[in-house]
């Protein structure tokens, strides 16, 4: 299941929230939604997303770390693990906490990214029984959590972790962590050309519904799955048939702006195109 495609209870439980619903018969239903949030300045969004400009690649002279995505989540991961492969990361991934613990034992990464909340094996007990294994206090292990609750941050902290990034997490704060912890340095794109990038309009979609409908479907079914080689095999497609079209699609998927396209695509009328009926 791809990130768009959560219903909306689990997007508030994927948020750490609660939702509930009180009904009574012949008058309706009241819904109760509770999300942990804080209050973030504008002008700090503003210089994450634009200042720093966008991580294009490991600056020269870097180590490619090891790095384990321990997380049940597959849209979660997936994201994650498209950002680090995309900068030369050597990356593997568990689904549960006690996968996890195997997969530190045999590929002794630097570095793990570590979801708290998973089945099996939670990413606290994970933490604590690595931490037990030979070398365990040298690899760094960031906590991926939605809470900003200051029970949990101890929790994590008393578990042997060494730092946390909250979901939905943001590129910079993931590279960001990565030069916390390891001293990586990374290669960015100007300022000037993110601050730029941001004055202009959105770019226009709406040659995709000239696209053949085959296409079209591979390329949705490659978005929803966060396929990133399947995604970068379609834009090359697209790129053959309609180059302007293509480099509009590889922009927006080099920025990771799937959700943009995925919309766009579903606009589309299901209807075949001039060549197919031809």
């Amino acid at each position: 299941m791809g990130f768009t495609e959560y219903l909306p209870r689990q997007f508030v439980e994927l948020l750490e929230g609660r939702i509930t619903v009180t009904s009574t018969p012949g008058a309706g239903s009241i819904f109760h939604l509770e999300l942990p949030v804080e209050q973030v300045a504008a002008d700090a969004l503003r210089a994450t997303t634009l200042d720093q400009g966008r991580v294009v690649g490991l600056a020269p002279g870097q180590l490619a770390y090891r790095i384990l995505i321990v997380e049940d989540e597959q849209a979660n991961w997936l994201l994650l693990q498209h950002l680090l492969e995309h900068v030369g990361l050597h990356v593997r991934v568990a689904e549960d906490g006690a996968a996890g613990v195997d997969a530190y034992q045999e590929w002794h990464p630097h570095f793990i990214w570590m979801d708290c909340r998973m089945p099996v094996m939670d990413g606290l007990e994970a933490t604590r029984r690595i931490r037990a294994q030979e070398g365990g206090t040298d690899v760094k292990i960031v906590a991926l959590t939605a809470s900003v609750f200051q029970e949990e941050r101890d929790a994590i902290l008393a578990a042997g972790m060494d730092d946390f990034v909250r979901k939905p997490y943001r590129p910079d704060e993931v590279f960001g962590c990565l030069t916390r912890q390891l001293g990586l340095q990374f290669l960015r794109e100007e300022t000037a050309a993110t601050a730029d990038y941001a004055r202009q309009s959105p770019p226009d979609l709406t040659a995709l519904a000239t696209l053949p409908t085959a296409l079209r479907e591979t390329l949705t079914a490659a978005m929803v799955s966060l396929d990133a080689a399947m995604i970068a095999a379609c834009v090359q497609q697209v790129a053959e048939l309609q180059p302007a079209l293509g480099d509009a699609l590889r922009a927006l998927t080099n920025r990771l702006e799937y959700t943009s396209i995925l919309q766009a695509l579903r606009r589309v009328p299901t209807t075949t195109t001039p060549e197919e009926t031809s």
